[in-house]
């Protein structure tokens, strides 16, 4: 879904259904979506490695809800799991 937190109303009883991705909230259905947490992460864990120490963050907030906030939690991991990691504040805009 374009927007995140979407709800649908329809009689989903007679249907088989999966849901790519986060932003379908309701109903929930057994979902498929990609990892985005971890791909970030390690995204952030190769920045360190390369030896960066001020790793902004930056995306709009509505692309960051629609994945369950997993990027901005993948941030907030690499802070606490390399404390060598100078925090950056988030960028987030609404647009």
């Amino acid at each position: 879904m374009q927007s995140p937190h979407t709800a649908i109303d329809l009689p989903w009883e007679r249907f088989s259904c999966v849901s790519l991705g986060f932003s379908l909230e309701k109903p929930d259905f057994h979902r498929v979506a990609s990892a985005h947490r971890r791909n970030a992460f390690r995204c952030l864990t190769h920045l360190q490695e390369l030896g960066y120490r001020r790793i902004g963050f930056a995306m709009l907030n509505q692309i960051n809800e629609r994945v369950n906030r997993g990027y901005s939690a993948a941030y907030d991991t690499a802070l606490r799991v390399y404390p060598e990691l100078e925090p950056v504040p988030l960028f987030t805009p609404d647009n």
